[in-house]
């Protein structure tokens, strides 16, 4: 069996090892704004040959008869669909969850399960049979960057599974079927007069590294945060309770907290900002202290 991957990222690398280790990977192919990982494969395992293509190539591709499958994964152009021969990895459950960015709406609405479907590609994304369906367990805390290699790792076996064909093909149905676009900036916005603390939490994970964390402002400065907490034990005062959503609450030896829409308190332990990456204990000796408020982004 001779098979040919398409990707972008090294989340890739594990499915990559291993379908070569079974002697079985004929060529790679790579988006042409990904020179660095061609340069990394060709370090990794020089005996396989890989090539750049643009979206316009991708779009014309053949799948020549000595290549027996063709397996996209994390690869952002559209592939030429070659009858069951061409395979896509969504981390995401279909056809629930249709788009280019799955792992970003999972967090984002806090889900407890990620999913890995296995799917034959057609022309229309992410809609073709389903061949692999599995989900694994969120750790609390876990962010997109965390969460998007542990699926690298664990869709492995799903994908030497679907390649023996020892599965039986599923048609989607097309009335459980949503599409979520690929995230913007904007998403990454903290609304804190509306959102709860669970949910900035959420959008931290969502957001860290893609967005280099959840964005706010405060002082007419940006700021990122890149990992919070929303503690379940935390007792409030009338006064802290009374505040304005995105008030700083506490900034002491027990951390830097703020009030959230839903009057429970947040923790942040790491913030982003132009100077640099700081922890709250490190913002608090900055002057992060109870007289500050974070502000929404005007729309």
């Amino acid at each position: 069996m001779n098979v040919r991957i398409a990707t972008s990222s090294l989340v890739s690398l594990p499915l990559i090892k291993a379908i070569h280790e079974q002697h079985h990977l004929s060529e790679i192919l790579i988006d042409e704004n990904s020179a660095r990982l061609a340069e990394i494969l060709n370090g990794f395992i020089p005996q396989v040959p890989n090539r750049l293509i643009s979206r316009d190539e991708a779009l014309e591709l053949e799948l020549p008869e000595a290549i027996d499958f063709q397996v996209s994964s994390g690869f952002p152009f559209k592939l030429k669909p070659h009858a069951n021969r061409t395979l896509n990895v969504h981390f995401g459950e279909l056809p629930e969850n249709r788009g280019p960015a799955p792992l970003f709406w999972t967090l984002k609405a806090g889900r407890k399960i990620a999913y890995i479907t296995i799917h034959e590609l057609t022309e229309s994304y992410d809609s073709g049979r389903i061949l692999s369906l599995k989900g694994h367990s969120i750790l609390p805390g876990e962010n997109f960057g965390l969460l998007n290699s542990k699926l690298g790792n664990l869709c492995v076996p799903q994908v030497l599974q679907c390649l023996t064909g020892d599965v039986h093909a599923k048609e989607q149905d097309e009335s459980l079927a949503k599409f979520y676009p690929m995230p913007t900036e904007k998403d990454s916005h903290i609304n804190w007069l509306s959102m709860a603390s669970t949910s900035i939490e959420n959008l931290v994970n969502a957001c860290n590294p893609i967005f280099n964390g959840a964005k706010t402002r405060f002082n007419g400065m940006n700021i990122s945060l890149l990992e919070v907490v929303a503690p379940e034990q935390f007792q409030l005062t009338n006064d802290q309770l009374n505040k304005r959503p995105g008030s700083i609450i506490q900034a002491n030896q027990n951390g830097l907290a703020v009030i959230c829409a839903d009057k429970r308190p947040l923790i942040i332990n790491v913030a982003a900002m132009h100077e640099g990456i700081f922890s709250g204990s490190k913002l608090i000796a900055m002057g992060v202290n109870e007289q500050v408020c974070f502000a929404d982004f005007e729309n």
